[in-house]
């Protein structure tokens, strides 16, 4: 909740203005496109368990940044950690997830293990930077290849990733996002990214990705 706030009061500390109705709508253009099933989810937890939900991100951080080798293991650690009906809960629910997207193509299902992938080598790179070691990787290389992948996916490809998810329906194939997405060339730089990351933050805001409604 603290994030929506921030979101709400940041263009009136900046700006030193009156709150306006346009304040308000861009946290609500936020929720909007949180899938039903987390909502359902969070709310079958209770006060002890959404606790746990809320941290563990931040644990698997953690877990993460202390092993090197980013394994699996290290990864899912903190799992071990939880309260046994949580991690039952969890577990149900990862379920029913995985039974929601087999809706995704066969492409998408690719594009979406790679992506994944993809942010590992990422933030295994940033960790090695961290602590002194240079693999030799090249982070923007890898943020223009796996963006040249989403892009080179077709139009159904796209929409299926948001069948599972319908209120995501205006986001996989919206147009503004295609073509913030093809600023991105093989010698773009950090402040290249920056600015795809400014586009895309003021898209989400201004509610131009929040679902559409089908009539």
């Amino acid at each position: 909740m603290l994030i929506f706030l921030l979101i709400i009061i940041e263009p009136i500390l900046a700006q030193n203005t009156t709150i306006s109705i346009e304040n308000f709508r861009q946290p609500l253009a936020l929720f909007s496109m949180i899938p039903s099933q987390f909502y359902v989810f969070f709310n079958s937890l209770t006060d002890g368990e959404q606790k746990e939900m809320i941290y563990l991100p931040y644990q698997m951080v953690e877990s993460i940044e202390k092993d090197l080798n980013l394994s699996t293991e290290t990864l899912m650690a903190p799992l071990q950690n939880i309260t046994p009906s949580f991690r039952s809960k969890l577990t149900l629910f990862c379920d029913e997830l995985k039974n929601t997207t087999k809706q995704i193509n066969g492409n998408s299902k690719k594009f979406l293990a790679n992506f994944f992938n993809t942010l590992l080598k990422i933030y295994k790179k940033l960790i090695n930077d961290n602590n002194g070691l240079n693999d030799g990787t090249n982070i923007y290389q890898l943020g223009y290849n796996i963006i040249q992948e989403y892009l080179n996916l077709s139009t159904q490809d796209r929409l299926s990733l948001s069948k599972p998810f319908p209120t995501l329906n205006n986001l996989f194939g919206n147009p503004n996002v295609l073509e913030a997405l093809k600023s991105i060339t093989p010698t773009s730089t950090y402040n290249d990214y920056v600015n795809l990351k400014n586009k895309l933050k003021d898209l989400l805001l201004r509610g131009q990705l929040a679902p559409t409604i089908n009539k």
